[in-house]
């Protein structure tokens, strides 16, 4: 266990230096990307009432740029280690390649709650949108659900990955995949009946309506906050057994195929 937890760690710090401060573009995704999230959705749904205003448009686009990183952070991560050539070593080291998955894509959830704070305070300070938390301890218990869900979705997502050399074009199609059915910017009651279903699926389905609540005082001994965070627990727990199964067969897979040596 403590070795597992030195790679968790390892593939952490790695991810920050490599992939952050030394690349030059990051900065400006973390200053532009926000600015333009909160842009957009300022002057598309402008005219609806406040409350629902912040609800949807200031924390839904503040979820899409925590999405956008650790999704698009996950697909870079492995675009990276296709380009430098050692991806096949990450199946070949003692480690698991979970461990390494996990460690990366838990700083690419943190960068993104960096991005979610982006988006309220140039709501807030630069475009006059108001928006009260009530309940900062449930605000916050929800965000940190949120990130662990998309760390659950962003390692399923990598044993894909990893069998696929056009990583980028895919975390382009799913990161609008998730935009609409877990209802970051509008309720998911518009969408039709029979595409529910696929948003109750989706963890952040329910931590986004988690989110929601602590808008009002009190809402940590809410029912309705405590089921919403409950199902996105179970789903997140859903999520890594998922993984962990995945990650053995892409392993199995590539192994007994041999894969690597000829898509390098």
């Amino acid at each position: 266990m403590r070795y597992h937890w030195q790679v968790f760690w390892a593939a952490a710090r790695a991810t920050i230096h490599q992939e952050y401060l030394a690349q030059p573009m990051w900065p400006f995704w973390l200053t532009v990307t926000p600015f333009a999230f909160a842009l957009v959705a300022v002057f598309l749904y402008r005219g609806m009432p406040a409350e629902t205003f912040a609800l949807y448009v200031v924390l839904g686009s503040g979820a899409m740029g925590m999405w956008a990183s650790a999704l698009g952070g996950t697909s870079f991560s492995i675009v990276a280690e296709w380009r430098w050539g050692t991806i096949p070593y990450v199946f070949t080291t003692p480690a698991s390649q979970l461990c390494i998955s996990a460690g990366k894509s838990l700083i690419h959830a943190i960068v993104g709650l960096i991005a979610l704070g982006e988006v309220v305070i140039i709501a807030v300070v630069f475009l006059g949108v108001r928006l009260t938390i009530a309940s900062p301890l449930a605000f916050l218990l929800a965000v940190l659900l949120t990130i662990l869900a998309f760390v659950a979705i962003g390692l399923i997502l990598s044993n894909f990955f990893m069998l696929a050399r056009s990583a980028s074009v895919w975390q382009n199609a799913l990161s609008r995949f998730l935009y609409v059915f877990c209802g970051a910017m509008y309720p998911i009651s518009v969408l039709p009946g029979w595409l529910r279903p696929i948003s109750y699926a989706l963890a952040p389905t329910w931590s986004l309506e988690a989110i929601r609540l602590t808008v009002d005082a009190g809402a940590l001994s809410t029912l309705r906050f405590q089921t919403y965070m409950g199902i996105t627990l179970a789903l997140v727990i859903a999520y890594l057994l998922l993984a962990w199964y995945l990650e053995r067969v892409v392993e199995h897979r590539v192994r007994v195929t041999a894969e690597f040596d000829r898509m390098m």
